[in-house]
């Protein structure tokens, strides 16, 4: 089945080339992207996992931690 439909394609080598060439293109743009990064916004970036979050989900971990602890 599957060989039918590669069949059906005639030379599809020509569609692995153009996929490799998208590919390397979006790799390239990513790359050249981040590199034009100021480093202070890169260093933002880098620093958010060590910063406390205070957003719904930390208050609401915040408030079970609390109510284990009265549990003891």
């Amino acid at each position: 089945m599957f060989k039918d439909v590669l069949n059906s394609f005639g030379n599809y080598t020509f569609y692995a080339e153009i996929a490799l060439i998208i590919f390397f293109v979006v790799f390239v743009a990513v790359g050249i992207r981040v590199m034009m990064k100021p480093k202070g916004e890169m260093d933002h970036m880098a620093d958010l996992p060590n910063e406390k979050d205070d957003g719904p989900v930390g208050e609401e971990m915040r408030e079970e931690e609390e109510d284990e602890g009265t549990d003891k």
